[in-house]
């Protein structure tokens, strides 16, 4: 396999917020700060296996890509890969991580063809 932070590609994320008959509603573009939390995450494990001492996410370096990707743009969540003394480092991430950015109404709205978590559906 080759490494993802040889040559990190770039993708543009889009939530598309789907309205209960599956017509579009709106779309919410992310930016790389909204993988923030996930990139930290990751990280943490890294520190937690003893391959860092300090805590210092690369939150600007990691790559970001699309995870569980089916035909078309849709995908099933993302991937967040970080470079490591110890190698690299992946970490996936489903749909429910983005619920924190969605309102409630939108919360119990299909998005490509699934449910949005509602809060406290979400086991860690």
């Amino acid at each position: 396999m080759t490494s993802a932070l040889a040559a990190p590609p770039r993708h543009r994320f889009v939530l598309e917020m789907l309205a209960g008959d599956g017509g579009r509603r709106h779309d919410l573009h992310l930016e790389r700060a909204d993988f923030h939390r996930a990139v930290e995450s990751a990280f943490f494990a890294v520190l937690r296996r003893g391959e860092v001492r300090d805590y210092t996410p690369p939150l600007e370096q990691a790559v970001i890509l699309p995870a569980g990707r089916r035909e078309g743009p849709a995908s099933s969540g993302f991937e967040v890969v970080l470079s490591t003394p110890g190698g690299e480092h992946r970490e996936r991430f489903g749909l429910e991580y983005f619920k924190s950015l969605i309102s409630a109404p939108e919360r119990s709205s299909p998005w490509r063809g699934r449910s949005l978590p509602t809060p406290g559906s979400v086991s860690a």
